[in-house]
């Protein structure tokens, strides 16, 4: 089978008989994780777009082609549910806690959208929430299995881990374990955020009462994930003023536990929600945003808006029930141009996620 790293394999098997010299690029290109193969749709049409780069003037030409680094997307967020069983301190408040009072996505629907996903973009990621808990989505496990049915194509799950069901997860995990594939079958993150009941009632605005059992609940959801699907749960804390002292123990107690740890910024969604972070992450010099270059969200309803940050849907790019997702995926691409001459307008002059990276 061939292998992306073979000539380092093959070379590593004998290591001193090579005389190796280490070449620093003159110009770093590496925060746009380029990947000059085609293993996949996206990978052909980046080679296609730079059949003459060459080590002298790669520079050159990724500059002079920035558009071109735009594919197919690589990540799509499906939001089954708007409902989420927490008002946490994160959450845009317009998302209701009960699924009654919240749209679903039609499962016929979903599942006619994956089997374009998966014509379209051929291997992405698909996240299951945009802000709400799919464990309210009632047909979530129908819709997990027509996802794996695609072998280009992976799940992660989001949640508060409140509510599931014993059965549930273990049908879940058992179809991961049926479809192993790159990244994972199934990824999980669970939005914990907190070690200690108290610091888990201010960031999720519950009593300390509900905050202990409910603590409790995800915490036992988690490690109940973890027994059954190892290597692939991420305990996940959103770093904030109010919740920064518990970094540390909630970093180490959770890399013990499961070996891996999402420690996630702060949204203040374009100044929807007031400013938390700790810190100011951002790069020095902006550059063009990676949600507009590799993701798609789409609501319950269908439409597509420009980003995550775009909650209420004010820039909407189409609907995704109703046209093809390859037009929708053009008319963004106005707006990533516009990232490439570094303007920035409307909600993008507001945003601080243009610098992170989904799976």
């Amino acid at each position: 089978m061939f292998c992306t790293s073979f000539i380092f394999e093959s070379i590593k098997t004998d290591i001193n008989s090579f005389d190796l010299e280490t070449m620093i690029a003159p110009v770093d290109v590496r925060h746009l994780r380029l990947e000059f193969y085609t293993s996949s749709k996206a990978q052909f049409l980046q080679c296609a777009a730079f059949t003459d780069i060459t080590a002298e003037n790669y520079a050159q030409l990724i500059s002079a082609r920035e558009h071109a680094l735009r594919t197919v997307p690589a990540y799509y967020a499906l939001e089954l549910t708007r409902a989420y069983p927490l008002s946490s301190l994160y959450r845009p408040v317009s998302f209701p806690a009960q699924v009654e009072n919240a749209s679903l996505m039609p499962k016929e629907e979903a599942c006619a959208l994956i089997r374009r996903i998966a014509d379209f973009s051929e291997r992405a990621v698909i996240s299951l929430s945009v802000f709400g808990d799919p464990v309210l989505y009632p047909a979530l496990c129908d819709v997990v299995r027509e996802i794996l049915k695609y072998p280009g194509l992976s799940v992660l799950i989001e949640t508060s881990g409140l509510g599931w069901q014993e059965s549930v997860v273990r049908d879940l995990c058992e179809c991961a374990r049926n479809s192993a594939r790159t990244p994972f079958a199934i990824g999980w993150i669970v939005f914990l955020d907190a070690v200690s009941s108290g610091m888990y009632s201010q960031v999720h605005r519950v009593s300390l009462s509900e905050a202990e059992f409910f603590l409790k609940e995800a915490t036992e959801f988690a490690m109940q994930v973890h027994a059954q699907c190892p290597g692939v749960l991420w305990p996940q804390i959103f770093r904030m003023n109010e919740n920064e002292k518990e970094l540390e123990p909630f970093y180490r107690t959770w890399k013990e536990r499961v070996g891996q740890v999402i420690v996630q910024k702060y949204d203040h969604v374009c100044g929807l929600l007031p400013d938390r972070r700790v810190a100011d992450l951002s790069p020095l010099e902006r550059y063009p945003c990676w949600h507009l270059k590799r993701d798609m969200i789409i609501f319950t309803d269908g439409r597509v808006p420009l980003c995550k940050e775009d909650v209420h849907c004010r820039h909407a790019l189409g609907n995704a029930f109703q046209q093809d997702l390859a037009q929708i995926w053009r008319r963004g691409q106005d707006v990533y141009l516009q990232h490439v001459r570094a303007v920035h307008e409307g909600l993008c002059g507001q945003c601080d996620e243009y610098y992170t990276y989904n799976f």
